[in-house]
């Protein structure tokens, strides 16, 4: 069930990319096999090997971690052979690389364009996020955390090139995070949040990281109420001092 769920990710992913022209191609191939058609040389296409592999990556790693995910793993829910991996990738590093890739379409499509849709306030922005969270993680039984934020803290100590390279991954999120905040405070006229924007989406970043590891800690989507109740109006309360003009400037490098 694990691959299945997220071979239809990865179909949603090729969605996004082309406008739901690969969902379309895959079942007009899947009507054109069925009994009782002209299907010539058409046959019915599934998941290949390497998305199988990827879509297995993709469970693991999110769910157990890098360390605790073997090459083995991964061929074996995927029910290949493990010399299948390496047929697609030459290491384990590299296979993660690749599938956490797929957090930049994410990004550009799911967060810019429908979670945060619009122009809306940081303290509004927060609250979506952690609605879009209390969804996604709930669907999990709040057992997983951050993919991304997770590998990074989990490599960036032993692993340090691999977790340069899930890096630009990060930038890409607080690229449109900060965006956002550019976009409300030019609109709402507030100088000094155009300033610290990039500052903010750092800040908002750290602390979901902090509230999803208590969420998948507590396997509980409590932490995200919580959040609702004290990290939103903190953000609005920041925001208004600044619009006010009683924020401090920032002292002196």
């Amino acid at each position: 069930m694990l691959v299945i769920e997220s071979v239809y990710f990865i179909t949603r992913e090729a969605d996004l990319r082309t406008g739901g022209k690969a969902s379309q191609a895959r079942g007009q191939t899947a009507k054109a096999s069925r009994p009782g058609r002209r299907t010539g040389a058409t046959r019915a296409v599934g998941p290949t090997n390497r998305d199988r592999l990827v879509a297995s990556a993709w469970d693991l790693f999110w769910s157990k971690g890098y360390y605790a995910t073997s090459v083995d793993d991964i061929a074996r829910q995927a029910g290949l052979p493990k010399g299948s991996v390496y047929n697609y990738f030459p290491s384990k590093a590299a296979l993660l690389t690749h599938v956490m890739g797929r957090l930049k379409y994410q990004t550009e499509t799911e967060l810019r364009l429908k979670v945060l849709k619009g122009t809306m306030s940081p303290s509004d922005l927060v609250r979506r996020l952690l609605e879009h969270y209390a969804e996604l993680y709930g669907e999990m039984g709040f057992a997983r955390g951050d993919p991304l934020g997770g590998r990074l803290f989990e490599l960036s100590d032993t692993e340090p090139e691999l977790a340069a390279g899930l890096r630009p991954l990060l930038a890409a999120w607080l690229a449109v995070v900060t965006q956002k905040i550019w976009a409300y405070a030019t609109v709402a006229r507030i100088p000094p949040l155009v300033e610290r924007a990039d500052g903010l989406a750092a800040i908002i970043w750290a602390a979901l990281q902090g509230v999803l590891l208590q969420m998948k800690a507590a396997h509980s989507g409590e932490p995200l109420i919580e959040a609702q109740r004290t990290l939103v109006p903190m953000v609005a309360s920041y925001v208004g001092a600044l619009a006010s003009g009683d924020f401090p400037e920032a002292p002196a490098q």
